[in-house]
C-alpha cells in the first residue's frame, strides 16, 4: 500500500496511463514526475512483483486497469482518504468493547468479517455477523469473536455501530427494495458517528471486467434481472421492460 501511496502521490499512475497506457522505461516516467530514475525503478519493480502493473521488458512497464483508474484524479484524489478509512474508523470509536464497532449486513457465513478480523485482531468493540437464520446455520467455522445473527433487512436490531457494511447485497433487489433496506440501515445510525460501506460490483460503459459480467448474466437468468447498475448509478437494461 504504502508503494501504491507513493505513486499516487507523485503522479506515476497518470504518467504511466498516458498515450493509452503504452509501455514506458522507468526512465522516462522519472523524467515525466520529477523524480530520480532509481527512485522510481524501484517502486515500480515493488509494484510489478505485487501485479499492480505489468513488466514488459528490462526496467519498462504498463499499468494494469487498477492502476489506470488510479490515473484518474477524481479516483487518484479519494484514495487517500480510503487508504485511512480503517484508521479512521478505529480512532474514532466511542464506547467500550461492548458497544458495536462493525456489522457485516448480508455477510453470509462471514468471510469479508473473518478476513478483517483476521487483519485487525484486536478491534475496539462487537464485530456482528447478519444474514438469514437458514445461512447463520450454515457456519460451520466462525472465529468466537464474531457474533452471529439472524437477520431479514427489516428494522436493524444493533444501534449506532460505528460502520455498517454491506458486500455484493444491493445488486440482488430491485431499486425500490434496496431503498427501503437502505432505510433501514439509516434509521439505525448515530449521525457524524456511524458509517455505511457498500462493496459492489458496477459495470463501466467499457473495459467491463469479466467477473462483472458473469454476475449481471447470473442474476438475469436466476433472478429475471432486468438490469445491473453501471459505475455512473444508472441503470444498464439486460431485458426489455
Amino acid at each position: 500500500m504504502t508503494a501504491i501511496t507513493l505513486g499516487v502521490e507523485v503522479g506515476l499512475f497518470h504518467a504511466m496511463a498516458a498515450d493509452g497506457g503504452s509501455s514506458k522505461t522507468t526512465a522516462d516516467l522519472a523524467q515525466k514526475v520529477g523524480v530520480e530514475t532509481a527512485v522510481i525503478s524501484r517502486i515500480v519493480r515493488h509494484l510489478g512483483t505485487m501485479g499492480y502493473v505489468i513488466e514488459t521488458g528490462q526496467d519498462e512497464y504498463k499499468p494494469t486497469k487498477f492502476t489506470t483508474a488510479l490515473g484518474i484524479p477524481s479516483i487518484s484524489a479519494g484514495y487517500p482518504v480510503l487508504c485511512s478509512m480503517t484508521g479512521r474508523l478505529i480512532d474514532g470509536f466511542e464506547g467500550d468493547d461492548g458497544a458495536a464497532f462493525l456489522v457485516d449486513i448480508g455477510g453470509s457465513i462471514g468471510h469479508d468479517i473473518q478476513e478483517f478480523l483476521h487483519k485487525y485482531p484486536s478491534p475496539p468493540g462487537r464485530l456482528i455477523l447478519q444474514d438469514l437464520p437458514v445461512v447463520i446455520g450454515q457456519i460451520k467455522s466462525l472465529d468466537e469473536k464474531i457474533e452471529r445473527m439472524g437477520y431479514d433487512f427489516t428494522e436493524q436490531p444493533v444501534k449506532e455501530s460505528r460502520a455498517y457494511y454491506m458486500h455484493s447485497v444491493l445488486h440482488d433487489w430491485p431499486d425500490e427494495t434496496c431503498m427501503k433496506i437502505l432505510a433501514r440501515i439509516t434509521e439505525a445510525m448515530k449521525p457524524g458517528y456511524s458509517n455505511l460501506l457498500i462493496n459492489e460490483n458496477v459495470i463501466p460503459a467499457r473495459g467491463a471486467y469479466w467477473e462483472s459480467t458473469a454476475l449481471d448474466v447470473l442474476m438475469m437468468l436466476y433472478f429475471t434481472s432486468k438490469r445491473e447498475r453501471n459505475r455512473n448509478g444508472a441503470l444498464c437494461w439486460a431485458l426489455p421492460a
